[in-house]
């Protein structure tokens, strides 16, 4: 009765032993608000284990002293020892995860808190800038602010990609700590990028394409400004040479050919203007419209002066 009696108490701490290892297991799933929450639990793990573990090479000796009498029985509690050396060596491991984990935490808190403050100054700062009204001159303008909104664009897109991998460094430590707060703002700080990049992309097709047509323009503005120059200095030059009447009303009607497609170049700038797509005031700033607008009365001095030749 004494030996069934030892039997049936070693088998019964087996057990003992076997549910305190789960309830270890159980501790080990749990989350903190805290790093010294998390610290706090995992020293209670460690300790957990080490009496385990003791118990366990206790079980062992008893173990092998009951074999020398009954190595029957004794090979049959070795078998359920098993279980729980068994199940230690894995909450061992998981306990070495955890720790590997909560080690972390700290750096990647401050990792954290970096790159939050980076990520939302860059975005302040970014909108404060999107909000500076601009003021166009020259197409150079327009494509120099295209450039600089494209810029904006390919560092929000490293700013997103940046946030993206330090979340999934949030995931691997929340198995043991609670980020939620943590991942709620780097979502937020994310969606605001979001916005940002549909508010620059939303104009910068069209703005790329006002910059296109100043570019046309402006070089056909040129174009007739060297005109203008060049007629004037063919009607001023007295013609030293005999020129028969009729190449003279000829080359006076060229010069008035051209004087009236210059005109109709000009009404059509004039007309088009308002369809270009402009940022807001770059129809009054943009210099190459006030060109324009200058060559009218060249122009209708030039077709005076021209048609008083001719007669």
């Amino acid at each position: 009765l004494e030996r069934s009696g030892s039997l049936q108490r070693m088998s019964e701490h087996v057990d003992k032993v076997t549910v305190g290892l789960v309830g270890v297991e159980a501790l080990l799933q749990e989350k903190s608000g805290t790093v010294k929450e998390a610290e706090s639990i995992l020293k209670r793990v460690w300790d957990e284990l080490d009496r385990w573990h003791s118990r366990i090479t206790e079980l062992e000796v008893e173990v092998q002293e009951l074999a020398e009498e009954q190595p029957e029985r004794a090979h049959i509690l070795m078998d359920e020892l098993t279980k729980p050396l068994q199940l230690y060596q894995t909450v061992a491991k998981q306990a070495e995860q955890r720790t590997a984990f909560i080690n972390r935490i700290p750096s990647c808190l401050q990792d954290y808190e970096e790159v939050l403050h980076s990520s939302t100054c860059w975005l302040a700062e970014t909108q404060s800038w999107l909000k500076t009204p601009q003021t166009y001159t020259t197409a150079k303008c327009l494509h120099s602010h295209v450039n600089s909104l494209q810029v904006v664009l390919d560092e929000s897109e490293r700013m997103q990609k940046s946030l993206e991998t330090f979340g999934a460094s949030l995931q691997e430590i929340s198995v043991v700590f609670d980020t939620s707060t943590e991942e709620r703002n780097l979502l937020q700080i994310r969606n605001d990028i979001s916005h940002m990049q549909l508010v620059v992309l939303e104009p910068l097709s069209q703005l790329q394409h006002a910059a296109a047509e100043i570019d046309a323009i402006e070089a056909e503005v040129k174009t007739m400004e060297k005109s203008v120059t060049k007629i004037k200095s063919i009607l001023s030059t007295v013609e030293t040479e005999e020129v028969p009447p009729e190449e003279h009303l000829q080359n006076r009607q060229v010069i008035l050919e051209n004087l009236q497609a210059m005109q109709r170049t000009l009404a059509e700038i004039e007309r088009c203007k308002d369809g270009l797509g402009l940022p807001t005031g770059a129809e009054h700033s943009l210099l190459v419209f006030q060109r324009a607008e200058q060559l009218y009365p060249h122009i209708h001095e030039l077709q005076q002066l021209t048609e008083e030749q001719s007669s």
